[in-house]
């Protein structure tokens, strides 16, 4: 892939064939870096939803146990306590990301590797193109 940047790959053979197998490579490469991730993703979605169920349910019951008390008119400061830290808690687990990687990080990878080898093979297709070379032999 690297023979696509170099300045003179105009002389070089380069045949569409050669161009389909690392774009099928690259295509390859990334589908099984996702393949991979997608079962973390999907532990990590679970495990997300059970804690937020959990919480939840504590939420719930915290949120009655108040009612109570205001109707008795007893002290409800522990309770209120318990809510706002339930609360906080449920808002956390909402803010928790199930992909195990970091979508700026890849818009990053994105941009600065993905991008260039794109314009890599744009010119080598005009090249081929324009020497002729672009059907297979």
């Amino acid at each position: 892939m690297l023979g696509l940047l170099s300045s003179n790959f105009a002389e070089e053979e380069l045949r569409l064939e050669y161009l389909i197998n690392n774009a099928f490579i690259i295509a390859l490469i990334v589908a099984i870096f996702f393949l991979n991730t997608h079962n973390v993703h999907r532990v990590l979605a679970a495990t997300k939803q059970q804690q937020l169920e959990s919480v939840e349910h504590h939420l719930a019951r915290a949120y009655y146990r108040l009612e109570e008390l205001i109707a008795d008119n007893q002290d409800t400061h522990a309770v209120a306590t318990e809510l706002n830290a339930l609360a906080t808690s449920k808002q956390e687990l909402k803010a928790i990301r199930t992909w195990p990687y970091n979508t700026e990080m890849l818009r990053t990878i994105f941009i600065s590797i993905v991008t260039p080898l794109l314009v890599a093979f744009a010119r080598v297709v005009a090249v081929l193109w324009d020497t002729g070379r672009f059907l297979p032999s």
